[in-house]
């Protein structure tokens, strides 16, 4: 079923229930429905074009300004609101969006004269709904998500209603999602890790989200204590929440559920939570191109050590370098295929197909092994993104960036262990010829200019020379082990 009409038929069954919690104010189904609706026809009279984009945190207007795009029979592209002005340019030109809704508070952010910005708050105030909404078919494209994939371009991922539904109420299931649950909505709502599993799944099977706009271990936990069942998180979130709670304990009474995801899950980081919280982690794998969960540990299921198993819509095959299946203990390419992988990245085919098999298999770049009982262990990535705080970063964007520098020769850039963070971006820096090696602070703040903040390298080394390879380029690998050890 198309996602608005699925929300529709959730707030009809759940009319006076409650829907979504934001900084203390509660939401029914029927209001929300009601201020979807009032999106709809606003959306539906300023655009013609196919999609919206959406530039807000997580709050009750990011919701119904998301399901009201939806209604209006258009495609939403939630925006990060991490990236510099002239990225946002560049993904609202790719994805053809003249309309964004956002909030007053954020118009000063975004790029002038890139869209045309709607405030959400005047939206919601007034206007005509649109009722009944646009017929969607399940196949129909419900959203464009923008990943930095593995060429540091930007690559819209082309999610379907089909796609989303089925990864939602997929992992509602095997995570034991309850009608009678609070589920936090703390990550950014622009990636689908929040979208499908901290909104989307929740609404659909009638629970209620509550919204944080921006994360804070003390106010994740005020929430949990004020009633939040079930938490999605990163593990930099627990990590966090565990030190607080261990220096100022506090009564929990309906947390239940803990599960983690967006990048690994380190053995320190569940030593320091599990005990204080007395709650196991559940630690799951996804991808943006399979909206986004592939498997899952759950409750009475937890194979530390492992991502799970994978959702009952979804097969998983470990593959050789020719795309067989291997044996069980076997490392090779983690493949997947099922009902919410995606149909594609938008305009841009030749991507596409060098990531969709013709018979429906994605290849995503992932190494790993599943055991005899089909639980999924990842050993590695064969992509070479850098994951910082379940942000993709690709090293080719970020040296690009900093080969802008006057004063830079070349630039080649790897990622390190970062214990908050999951992985640092460091920054290896060859002066141009006869040129004072530029101050570490002056090619700091010229990267905070050209890139998003996560992007932004934690460490400029200065070398003479980088490592290369025997055709010429720079021997990432050696980055990479020189970036792990501190090495100069």
């Amino acid at each position: 079923m198309p996602l608005a009409r699925a929300l529709l038929d959730s707030a009809a069954k759940n009319a006076a229930r409650t829907a979504v919690i934001d900084g203390g104010r509660a939401w029914s189904y029927t209001e929300l429905a009601a201020a979807a609706r009032r999106v709809a026809g606003h959306v539906a009279a300023a655009t013609a074009r196919g999609t919206v984009g959406i530039y807000l945190p997580n709050c009750s207007g990011f919701v119904a300004g998301f399901f009201g795009v939806l209604a209006a029979g258009r495609a939403a592209v939630p925006l990060n609101t991490f990236l510099a002005p002239k990225e946002l340019a560049a993904v609202l030109d790719h994805s053809g969006a003249d309309l964004v809704i956002t909030s007053e508070a954020c118009l000063e952010r975004l790029p002038a004269g890139a869209a045309r910005y709607l405030a959400v708050e005047r939206l919601l105030a007034a206007g005509a709904p649109l009722d009944p909404p646009a017929e969607r078919s399940d196949d129909d494209l419900a959203v464009i998500l923008y990943t930095s994939g593995s060429t540091g371009e930007p690559k819209g991922v082309c999610l379907s209603h089909r796609n989303l539904a089925a990864n939602a109420l997929g992992a509602a299931e095997s995570a034991g999602f309850r009608p009678e649950d609070h589920v936090l909505g703390a990550l950014p709502p622009f990636h689908t890790f929040a979208l499908t599993t901290t909104m989307i799944a929740p609404l659909l099977i009638g629970a209620s989200v509550v919204t944080m706009a921006r994360f804070s271990p003390e106010g994740a936990l005020q929430l949990a204590a004020e009633g939040v069942s079930v938490i999605v998180g990163v593990p930099s979130m627990y990590r966090l929440m565990a030190r607080a709670q261990k220096s100022r304990p506090r009564a929990l009474p309906a947390l239940r559920l803990i599960v983690s995801g967006g990048e690994r899950l380190t053995p320190r980081v569940r030593e320091e939570f599990e005990p204080v919280f007395g709650l196991p982690i559940c630690e799951g794998y996804g991808l943006t191109e399979c909206s986004p969960v592939v498997a899952l540990n759950v409750p009475g299921s937890n194979r530390p050590g492992t991502v799970g198993r994978p959702l009952a819509h979804l097969e998983i095959r470990i593959a050789d370098e020719g795309g067989g299946a291997l044996p069980a203990g076997a490392e090779g390419e983690v493949r997947v295929r099922g009902a919410s992988v995606m149909s594609g990245y938008h305009r841009a085919p030749e991507a596409t197909r060098r990531v969709l098999t013709p018979d429906g298999w994605l290849c995503t770049g992932d190494l790993g092994r599943l055991d005899a009982d089909g639980f999924l262990t990842l050993t590695g990535r064969i992509k070479e993104l850098i994951i910082v705080g379940g942000e993709n970063v690709h090293p080719a964007e970020v040296e690009a960036a900093v080969a802008r520098h006057p004063a830079v020769a070349e630039c080649g850039v790897a990622g390190a262990p970062d214990e908050q963070r999951g992985e640092q971006v460091v920054a290896f820096v060859v002066p141009r010829p006869g040129a004072d090696g530029p101050a570490v602070e002056d090619l700091r703040a010229h990267c905070r200019r050209e890139l998003a903040g996560y992007k932004v390298p934690r460490r400029f080394v200065l070398l003479a020379e980088l490592p290369k390879g025997p055709t010429g380029k720079a021997d990432r690998k050696a980055l990479a082990k020189m970036a792990a050890e501190g090495q100069s």
